[in-house]
């Protein structure tokens, strides 16, 4: 959230909030957009030129889709092949993959454990990622191999 002229303790001229929600494949979605207008009148983007002055609009700019790349893609199927992996998995989160996957074919590979992803207790063993060192090396060695 910013506001303007970012004083904390007085009522600000502008506030600007900033909601990105994020949401699974499996997700239920019905009335998702009407959950977010019900939440009140709000301006989500609305640039400082088109703000006429003491009106507040709602503007949402963009509903994207959750994103899964299909199970037979060819870069999955590359990027398992040079992992040794038979399947993919879900990640029980989302990411900026929906954004990302508009233009390109996104996959999401990384150490860690996903219950602890941006929580206090957040924490990453070094073997965890020297494996996942080696999972990227390999997996760019077959990517750049498969475009020759």
């Amino acid at each position: 959230m910013d506001t303007y002229p970012g004083a904390t303790n007085q009522t600000p001229g502008v506030v600007r909030l900033y909601l990105d929600v994020r949401y699974e494949p499996e997700a239920e979605l019905d009335g998702l957009l009407e959950r977010l207008k019900a939440l009140g009148t709000a301006s989500i983007y609305i640039p400082e030129e088109e703000r006429a002055s003491g009106e507040v609009r709602m503007a949402i700019p963009a509903l994207w889709p959750p994103y899964r790349l299909p199970e037979d893609h060819p870069l999955l199927q590359a990027a398992l092949r040079a992992l040794g992996q038979e399947r993919a998995g879900l990640w029980p989160f989302t990411t900026d993959a929906p954004y990302l996957g508009a233009r390109a074919p996104v996959l999401g590979l990384g150490p860690g454990d996903p219950s602890l992803a941006h929580t206090p207790k957040e924490h990453i063993l070094l073997s965890q990622v020297e494996a996942a060192s080696q999972a990227y090396a390999r997996l760019v060695e077959a990517l750049w191999n498969a475009a020759r």
